[in-house]
């Protein structure tokens, strides 16, 4: 392809790296007052001995969490968070042989795949709403460009319902929290070989342990290098990843953690399939691709985190936070444009390449408090985040001769035809705020708890655009998010709640709208959402029911009459249930899934057209389970095998046309055997060889499901 034009650079901002970085300076300068020491405590535990601010796993089993951080920003009992919150631990990950936290959302009851990421970074829907962003350590992962890879995770927490008033910026359907490995004082080295259909190989190597004699300091290294093929024709990728980390235990037991993430991520750039208008039955074989093999996504991704914990006094803790992450993409593919034709059996086609590059700052400060005031007990958390973003998304096209593609025998030879187009650019300063206090309020014995939950955001922003070259700047009012739940224990083994929250997401994508220099209001949305948790057989059976009602207004879509444009308007409204379990009913088996129904619809629409309109994606039904057995004693000890299972109702199109995307059933199974310090494991993805949609687009990019295929690993611990 030809050298792109240059095009004007937008002003410079202050260095993200500078801006922000005093802010962390000053924090830091009240160490020596905080950590002033009396005798110094064992280095053991100063080691294992978690802060409040980290989740703790000693109550674990192999797939059941008992707690998780992400609800409350703090090491919280599942049992005592007053929303429906699932964790996957790392045993569930490595089971399945996830290549991707997304695969392993798949089996949270509600949960079914969003639109695919070329890049990897395939998103999930829940409830009728996207969320195509995450969290990682609690801090925003602003990135939808390439997936996190699953050898940095250590477990994954996922929250159904709005969380803007603790996190500020999200989308009310949930909030993904991928929680990565720490140091640990205790030596550990792991080495592991995955391998599988389509030529894929992955060699990981994991490392821990301490680096001073009385284990004040800890390091990680963990590094990890994937190559694959595709059941998708000419389609191949390549990565690898790094993530040391340091992490030192002051005297007073004070500790603060180091990581340095780096990715670099390539992949053919996958257009997936067409769909012929008004008829989903036609289909195209899974494998055929009709891109170009010569265009790919080219992703690097570098991030910073610090994270300082330190207990003030027997009541009150502290935590600070600071990310800083950028991300370079150059995104080069061969873009299927307009519809492709039943009649003549072509697809129009030409060259897309979209360059993004990516600054990111975050400081983050929580404190953690417990008193008691009368008969009532508190637990109080008071916190800030500021946020710096900056964003230049610049987008070309060059058509190309022949400017259409056989669907049913393509051909990947082609000449340039024209000059490079610049289609969009779009560059954004975003400096965001946010202060919030919650407090979970207890008496009776803890029977009965009230949370009460408030955030205060503050955005501006300073935009450039293609059409309106000069820069504007744009500060919205200030948004208060609430948030109140209530608690009731009727039983010890029996928790009642009920939820209201609000949730908003400002866009700092600097997209216009055509014809005006307003810019686009936040994005905002109602939860409210009762449910209930119980506990039978000492804990050996859990089960957790949740109904609900989300609301979201001022949509963001495309604009269809104006390339490069985008319209606000409309309101969504998602009502349902849903069902889980878990339980470990004999030793070694245990056995978890659930049901989700939705009622997804269009309440509002400034055209009046698509009022009605299920959401896209939204299935009103689905069944997940997954079940696993592991021989405890005699000849076979160590022997293990699992299936799942993954039912998905028929799903609308986008909401501009009629489409309707049948329902699949997905099985898969796995066996695994555990011998001294080594571990194999195979999994077998699509046991049936189902044919299946796996995400609902439009007319162009449905991605068919993964057929009939293995992965297996190797692992040796030391």
């Amino acid at each position: 392809m030809k050298a792109l034009p240059t095009l004007p650079v937008a002003p410079t901002a202050v260095p993200l790296h500078r801006s922000l970085v005093p802010w962390l300076a000053c924090a830091f300068a009240a160490l020596p007052a905080q950590v002033s020491p009396p005798a110094r405590p064992d280095p053991e535990d100063t080691i294992v001995r978690l802060s409040e601010f980290e989740v703790s796993t000693q109550r674990d089993t192999t797939y059941r969490a008992a707690s998780a951080v992400s609800s409350n920003r703090a090491n919280t009992p599942l049992f005592e968070t007053p929303q429906s919150i699932t964790v996957l631990t790392e045993a569930f990950l490595r089971d399945i042989e996830a290549l991707s936290v997304t695969e392993a959302l798949e089996f949270i009851p509600g949960v079914t795949p969003g639109d695919p990421g070329t890049g990897g970074a395939d998103t999930i829907q829940t409830r009728g709403q996207a969320i195509p962003e995450t969290l990682l350590d609690n801090m925003p992962d602003l990135n939808t460009n390439v997936r996190p890879d699953p050898a940095l995770i250590e477990r994954v927490e996922f929250i159904k319902g709005s969380s803007s008033s603790l996190y500020g910026s999200s989308w009310p359907g949930g909030v993904v929290n991928s929680i990565t490995k720490r140091p640990k004082a205790k030596p550990a080295y792991e080495f592991a070989l995955q391998f599988g259909s389509y030529d894929l190989r992955r060699e990981t190597i994991d490392l821990t342990g301490p680096l001073a004699q009385n284990r004040s300091l800890l390091y990680r290294l963990v590094l990890a290098y994937e190559e694959s093929g595709s059941y998708r024709d000419r389609v191949n990728s390549d990565r690898w990843t790094a993530l040391p980390a340091l992490s030192y235990a002051f005297a007073s037991g004070a500790k603060i953690t180091v990581s340095h993430e780096y990715l670099h991520s390539r992949q053919t750039a996958d257009p997936f399939l067409p769909i012929f208008t008004g008829d989903t039955q036609v289909r195209l074989p899974r494998e055929r691709f009709l891109g170009l093999p010569d265009q790919d996504y080219d992703i690097i991704k570098r991030a910073t985190r610090v994270f300082f914990d330190h207990r003030l006094n027997a009541h009150w803790s502290l935590r600070l936070g600071y990310a800083y992450s950028t991300i370079i993409a150059d995104k080069m593919s061969g873009q299927l444009t307009g519809q492709a034709s039943a009649t003549t059996r072509t697809q129009p086609r030409r060259i897309n390449r979209q360059y993004i590059t990516t600054g990111t700052q975050v400081l983050q400060g929580d404190v953690l408090g417990r008193f008691v005031t009368g008969p009532f007990a508190h637990r109080t958390l008071i916190g800030f985040d500021v946020r710096k973003q900056q964003n230049d998304l610049a987008t070309y096209f060059q058509n190309i001769t022949p400017a259409t593609v056989n669907v049913d025998n393509p051909s990947y030879t082609y000449a340039l035809n024209g000059a490079v187009i610049t289609n969009i650019h779009n560059v954004a300063f975003s400096e965001s705020y946010g202060a919030y206090v919650q407090n979970q309020a207890s008496v009776w014995q803890e029977k009965l708890q009230l949370v009460v939950g408030a955030r205060l955001d503050g955005l501006s922003q300073d935009t450039l655009t293609l059409t309106q070259p000069r820069r504007t700047s744009y500060t919205p009012p200030n948004v208060i998010t609430p948030r109140y739940a209530l608690l009731f224990h009727p039983t010890k083994d029996t928790m009642l709640y009920a939820t209201y929250g609000e949730s908003f997401r400002p866009d700092v994508s600097g997209r216009p709208i055509f014809g005006t220099t307003a810019k686009l209001d936040p994005t905002t949305g109602v939860l409210h959402e009762i449910g209930g948790k119980s506990r039978f057989f000492d804990g050996r059976l859990a089960f957790e029911v949740d109904l609900f009602e989300l609301t979201r207004e001022g949509i963001v879509v495309a604009d269809p009459d104006h390339t490069g444009f985008v319209l606000q308007s409309g309101k969504e409204r998602s009502r349902g249930y849903s069902a889980s379990f878990h339980t470990d009913p004999l030793p070694g088996l245990t056995f978890f899934g659930g049901y989700a129904y939705t009622d997804g619809k269009i309440v509002s629409d400034s055209n009046r057209t698509l009022i009605g309109r299920r959401l896209q994606g939204t299935p009103k039904h689905s069944f997940n389970a997954f079940a696993k057995y592991r021989v405890r004693s005699g000849p076979l000890q160590g022997l293990g095998c699992g299936a799942g299972v993954r039912w998905v109702d028929d799903r609308p199109g986008a909401t501009n046309t009629t489409l309707t995307f049948p329902g699949y059933t997905v099985v898969n199974a796995q066996v695994n055997y555990a011998w001294r310090r080594y571990s194999f494991n195979v999994a077998v993805n699509n046991l049936f060889d189902e044919y299946y949609w796996a995400n609902v687009a439009a007319l162009n990019g449905n991605r068919a499901g993964l057929p009939l295929s293995y992965r297996a690993s190797v692992r040796a611990k030391f």
